[in-house]
């Protein structure tokens, strides 16, 4: 294999999902978008670009792209602000640093920390009870999963 190449290859499970849930169901939205659609008719009759004719015209449509414009604008500004402001005064020689750092990236593992509980949970349980069964062979466990997985790999992280 050619050493170039390589890294690309590291890349393609990524272009692989980004093509299915992003790029692919914006090219099927925009095709729908030329026919008229409705309940009775789901395979909908060709309509070219009377559906966007219709969209420009409509008074309705010009207020929600304005406000949407607004709001997109003025969120991505008091987040950027606010972001450079943190980053500023986390990067200050101040007293309790660790502190706030760890404040700040606290809200990140709790979630992550519950979702591993609730996968753990539901492997435990009778309706997640075929996938230890998947994940062993021969009647040898590949995996054990204990019921605090979850606290022991956080405890893992912290001592690090």
């Amino acid at each position: 294999m050619h050493k170039k190449a390589k890294p690309y290859l590291f890349l393609l499970p990524a272009f692989f999902f980004l093509f299915i849930f992003t790029l692919y169901p914006i090219a099927v939205a925009f095709k729908t978008s030329f026919f008229k659609i409705n309940l009775s008719n789901p395979g909908g009759s060709f309509n070219g670009i009377q559906n966007y004719l219709n969209l420009l015209g409509d008074r309705t449509f010009g207020v929600v792209l304005k406000n949407s414009l607004i709001y997109a604008l003025s969120t991505i500004a008091i987040g950027f602000a606010f972001s450079l402001l943190l980053a500023l005064l986390l990067d200050m020689k101040i007293r309790f640093a660790s502190v706030y750092k760890v404040s700040l990236f606290y809200p990140t593992m709790i979630p992550m920390a519950r979702r591993m509980e609730e996968l753990s949970s539901t492997i435990r349980t009778r309706a997640g009870a075929m996938l230890p069964d998947l994940l062993s062979t021969n009647g040898k466990k590949i995996l054990r999963f204990s019921r605090l997985s979850s606290m022991l790999n956080i405890r893992l992280l912290k001592k690090r």
